[in-house]
């Protein structure tokens, strides 16, 4: 993900939390860490977006995707440039 730091630095401003989640779990061990986590947002590099099972996706308010293959879902930096 290219703006890994971007979000780091932004959630710790916003005083938020941003749990990592591990690259090597499969799908069903990455969509358990989220929902553990309590997320009410995800940002997510599209080529770990399979990894993040449709009914996670949906029950998230929000989902970006850093990366050229959203499927669907908004992009990041769309998001940014409207914020900006």
């Amino acid at each position: 993900m290219h703006c890994w730091f971007e979000a780091m630095a932004a959630t710790t401003l916003l005083g938020m939390k941003m749990p990592l989640i591990n690259w090597h779990l499969n799908d069903t061990e990455a969509a358990a860490c989220i929902r553990l986590s309590g997320a009410s947002a995800l940002l997510v590099s599209d080529h770990f977006l399979n990894k993040i099972e449709p009914a996670l996706r949906e029950s998230l308010p929000l989902v970006l995707v850093d990366g050229r293959h959203s499927d669907g879902l908004p992009q990041l930096d769309e998001a940014l440039a409207c914020a900006g």
